[in-house]
């Protein structure tokens, strides 16, 4: 599976403005929508703050990925936001966020991870 294959153009955003963490997965949630996939958007939510509660996703270096394990998931894929200002997440490192990745199911994380290294990915990310 390339990244193309679960990353689609209407689940990016470049220039998002959230002003806290919370604001920033309502955003995320709203790209995910756009790309499809999602059977109950508030319980995907739910999924995602429920993670957020056992730990952060902030993973340090600007970059946070928030996911959910859940069956409001009806197909994998991935949405992505660049927030040029950043925003507090709650980062492990203490530092703003400026990268974001939702996963919509970890069951495909290493398919994603993968993905990364296929030149696809590096089209993508310039």
């Amino acid at each position: 599976m390339k990244i193309t294959d679960l990353l689609k153009r209407e689940s990016v955003e470049l220039s998002g403005t959230p002003e806290s963490k919370g604001q920033a997965i309502d955003q995320m949630v709203e790209l995910m929508a756009k790309g499809g996939n999602i059977n109950d958007l508030q319980r995907y939510k739910e999924g995602v703050l429920k993670r957020e509660e056992e730990g952060t996703t902030g993973i340090g270096e600007g970059i946070a990925i928030p996911h959910a394990k859940t069956d409001a998931v009806s197909a994998p894929g991935l949405a992505a936001m660049l927030v040029p200002q950043g925003v507090d997440y709650d980062a492990l490192d203490g530092q703003p966020v400026h990268m974001i990745f939702f996963d919509r199911s970890t069951e495909y994380r290493r398919e994603c991870a993968s993905g990364s290294t296929q030149p696809s990915f590096h089209a993508f990310n310039g």
